[in-house]
């Protein structure tokens, strides 16, 4: 950082360009396919393929427990044999995030909160679970295996955006 120099967040954010993203007919056909629709990215720096295996299958135990939800998971390999029987996930090795984001049928997102997607999240105003992992998030990384490993906190963070969008939904 120089002397002098002050950070501002968000100021090289296009919000117009944002909001204005459009999904192709495969990303529309995913958002349709159920209720709800959670994205599931940790970003570039922590890719899932290397996440331990019972990690791995932790994340796919909950997704499994909500299957009036898909579950759209950035994952960076074709193997993905640890979710056998999980009709709701669907795996990718690319996302369009910021037009999924921007999509008004993705309930939530699920990330380890880096700069660009909570400030993606701020302009969209998109529900987010938080699961921080590293150097982005000062002195919560220590938090990282026990979040990962803890189902419940997991479970009960969906479980509490699908019942508010469901109450929601039943208003409107």
């Amino acid at each position: 950082m120089l002397a002098k120099t002050i950070q501002v967040r968000g100021l090289t954010v296009d919000v117009k360009k944002l909001r204005s993203e459009k999904l192709d007919e495969k990303w529309n056909k995913i958002l349709e396919s159920r209720p709800h629709s959670i994205l599931f990215s940790f970003g570039t720096m922590f890719k899932s393929i290397y996440m331990p295996e019972s990690y791995k299958q932790n994340f796919v135990k909950v997704m499994k427990s909500f299957q009036n939800v898909t579950f759209i998971w950035k994952y960076e390999s074709e193997e993905t044999s640890f979710s056998q029987g999980a009709e709701n996930i669907v795996f990718s090795k690319w996302i369009p995030q910021t037009a999924l984001l921007a999509d008004s049928r993705l309930s939530a997102f699920l990330t380890h909160g880096g700069l660009g997607s909570v400030n993606e999240l701020s302009y969209l105003g998109k529900p987010a679970i938080l699961c921080p992992l590293f150097g982005e998030q000062p002195g919560l990384d220590f938090l990282t295996s026990i979040v990962l490993l803890t189902l419940l906190v997991i479970y009960f963070a969906i479980k509490t955006i699908t019942d508010i969008l469901a109450k929601k939904l039943k208003q409107d």
